[in-house]
């Protein structure tokens, strides 16, 4: 495992927050490796360091994140000196020690999340954050439209102090009593009761269905359900944390590896990839050339091709020798043919007596 401060490491172990983890190594309650330590920028590895509170071992160990849907009649800590039920009664043994963040009241139900990380619970519950809390609440008496409107604009309470709803609608009504969501940013004690005396109406049950954007849909009152590492990372972003360092490892099964080893893997893999970039270019060349060869050779061809509509020339082919035309057949004379030969003999006879 990497470095990290000492606050942090104690907020991630659950000892406490992480602001008031630093005022526990200001007090000096805080010892690494057998020396006390005040310093806030000292740095521990949790799996060489030995770090101890108040004399006891501080173990790093696997956070744990349950979302529950508190039932009705339940206390939010983790124990009651009245002997009443409470969250971890619901959720039995986890294997670690876990707080709920945040409270309920006893008789509202809803989204409530349980965690053994110190530095998340800090953070979620933080007023400067501003998460989201949706409610549902059944109200006495029928309410309109209008009758919504000082509760988005802000009401003053019993104490003073102003409050009011991010937004809020009617989703049901009948003639006793009224439905409504109402989404909240401000975390008030026992705001939305407050808000609701303040416009004379009176709550009569109060269930938060989503608490920073993580819903009970699907889970019956008493049910309970661990988050995904998505929905822990989407949490973390949201609240510019750091990342779960320890559950990557796990996951891809490189615990124990020093994180500059795993650096030094990474950045041989551009080389080889160079390398094969460089092999396939000289592939192309080599292409290239072929194709120009080809695209010369169908050129070549192409121009030797004839033209459409003309006849095609016919090879050039070594010349035969003449053959010897047979002779005719004599055809059988008639008596003009007689006549006309006898002419032909007399006028061949009176030429040559003239040339002697």
């Amino acid at each position: 495992m990497s470095e990290m401060r000492l606050q942090r490491f104690l907020a991630q172990a659950g000892v406490a927050s992480r602001r008031a983890s630093e005022a526990l190594i200001e007090a000096g309650r805080v010892a690494v490796n057998g020396k006390v330590v005040r310093e806030l920028g000292t740095k521990v590895d949790p799996e060489r360091d030995r770090v101890t509170f108040d004399k006891r071992r501080v173990l790093a160990q696997d956070h744990v994140w349950l979302l529950l849907n508190k039932p009705d009649a339940t206390v939010s800590t983790a124990s009651d000196p009245e002997g009443r039920t409470t969250v971890l009664d619901v959720v039995g043994s986890q294997g670690v020690r876990l707080f709920p963040v945040g409270r309920l009241d006893f008789h509202t139900q809803g989204a409530l999340l349980l965690t053994n990380d110190g530095e998340l619970a800090a953070a979620l519950l933080h007023p400067s954050k501003k998460l989201p809390r949706i409610y549902h609440v059944k109200v006495q008496g029928q309410l309109t439209p209008a009758d919504l409107a000082p509760l988005r604009d802000g009401v003053v309470l019993d104490d003073g102090k102003r409050a009011a709803a991010d937004n809020v609608l009617i989703i049901g009504s009948t003639g006793k009593h009224t439905w409504l969501e109402m989404m909240l940013r401000q975390g008030l004690n026992r705001q939305i009761h407050r808000m609701m005396e303040a416009i004379d109406r009176r709550v009569l049950r109060l269930i938060r269905v989503s608490f920073a954007g993580l819903t009970v849909e699907g889970l019956a009152p008493g049910e309970h359900r661990p988050l995904t590492q998505r929905e822990v990372n989407e949490l973390r972003a949201a609240l510019s944390l750091p990342g779960e360092t320890k559950r990557e490892k796990k996951r891809d099964g490189r615990r124990g590896r020093s994180p500059s080893k795993s650096k030094s893997k990474t950045k041989t893999k551009p080389k080889v990839e160079a390398k094969a970039k460089t092999k396939t270019k000289t592939k192309t060349k080599t292409n290239t050339k072929a194709k120009t060869k080809t695209r010369t050779k169908t050129r070549s061809e192409a121009s030797a091709r004839p033209k459409p509509g003309a006849r095609p020339k016919s090879p050039a082919k070594a010349k035969s020798p003449a053959r010897a035309k047979p002779p005719a057949k004599a055809k059988p004379r008639t008596g003009r043919d007689k006549a006309k030969a006898s002419s032909k003999g007399k006028s061949k006879a009176v030429s040559r007596g003239k040339r002697r």
